[in-house]
């Protein structure tokens, strides 16, 4: 009997020191910590997935990832939108942010309590070389990031979302100092 409580013991000890191991479940999270940066042309790439509005880019601007403990804001403080119309375009700086928390288990992130704040300037139309405001209401929203598979290696982040379409895409982010 005793020899039995033992073994359970030592299994349990071997269990949790697992667990605090890299590349543990206690540890997986710890790859997340830090801030991260979506380039431009990746985040173009997402927005082609996410918003299918022909002729719409991001000519200026990157996306921003932060995970601090349980959590996590991911967002731009700066970026510019454009929807290339005939003869010209419209375009619009917009700024947003999603915050929240995440967990991380078994190589799955999942967010949760997201609150998502955005704020878009004026959009402005240039036909023909001739610059006026956009008459109406014309608003994008940037959809805040989905729970999936992920990868976290280096400086390197993957996180595979699904796009409103059922599509699969991956959010790609380099680890910022």
């Amino acid at each position: 009997m005793k020899l039995q409580t033992i073994s359970a013991l030592a299994f349990m000890l071997v269990l949790l020191s697992a667990c605090a191991l890299p590349g543990g479940a206690a540890d997986e999270a710890s790859c997340l910590q830090g801030n991260w940066v979506m380039t431009n042309e990746d985040l173009n790439i997402m927005l082609l997935t996410l918003v299918p509005v022909p002729g719409m880019s991001i000519p200026a601007g990157t996306l921003l990832m932060t995970f601090e403990g349980d959590r996590f804001v991911y967002g731009s403080d700066a970026f510019t939108l454009q929807i290339d119309v005939p003869d010209g375009y419209m375009s619009a700086d917009a700024s947003f942010a999603t915050d929240g928390t995440f967990s991380a288990a078994e190589g799955v992130l999942t967010f949760s309590d997201m609150v998502t704040s955005r704020n878009i300037s004026t959009w402005v139309a240039v036909i023909d070389g001739e610059v006026a405001e956009a008459p109406g209401s014309f608003d994008v929203s940037m959809p805040a990031p989905g729970s999936g598979p992920y990868t976290c290696e280096g400086d390197l982040l993957a996180i595979t979302s699904m796009a409103p379409s059922g599509e699969p895409f991956a959010m790609i982010f380099q680890r910022q100092p």
